[in-house]
């Protein structure tokens, strides 16, 4: 699912407008708003997030209009995560890169302290269902289960590999032995 629109926030803080020995706080309010375009939300909840994460970002701008025939001798899978639960995890992105950003945003250039968040107003909100090319595979090795995810649009490879216990351990003793020597 991709999600576009724009958040608008209610905020408030006190503006110091003395000096800084002798400060003189003024209370401000105001509106602040973020234009959002393609906020990805992931609609399968059994693939991996961490995963995911890390073959990010999609290149969505050249997202083409679905034809039957892009799937032909292709495995997809349909989304199991619902429109109305996306939405809400878009939301929360939304506002989260909002929040971190607001301090930066709000009376720019003054020393502010208190600074709160208030109503949250959304407007013209629309959705994007996508097929996005990920290709997903699992192996075994010494009965252990290890996953990769490859994003077949960019080439981004992320997955988890088998640590063996010799290697960690000369890993270790290796370590150990750079620390011992730095000592001398």
């Amino acid at each position: 699912w991709t999600f576009d629109g724009t958040l608008e926030v209610t905020w408030a803080c006190e503006v110091n407008q003395g000096s800084s020995k002798n400060p003189t706080w003024v209370r401000r309010e105001g509106y602040e708003y973020e234009n959002f375009d393609d906020v990805l939300v992931s609609g399968l909840k059994k693939l991996d997030r961490r995963l995911l994460r890390h073959i990010l970002p999609f290149e969505l701008k050249k997202v083409v209009e679905f034809d039957p025939q892009m799937l032909a001798g292709a495995t997809a899978l349909g989304y199991d995560l619902s429109l109305a639960d996306a939405s809400l995890q878009a939301r929360e992105l939304v506002v989260k890169r909002m929040r971190r950003g607001l301090s930066a945003r709000v009376a720019m250039g003054e020393q502010k302290r208190n600074l709160t968040t208030g109503g949250l107003n959304w407007s013209g909100m629309t959705y994007k269902h996508a097929l996005l090319p990920i290709w997903v595979g699992s192996y075994t090795y010494q009965g252990q289960l290890y996953r990769v995810m490859i994003n077949a649009q960019t080439g981004r490879v992320a997955g988890q590999k088998p640590r063996r216990q010799t290697q960690m351990k000369s890993i270790l003793l290796a370590v150990l032995a750079l620390l011992g020597f730095a000592a001398v």
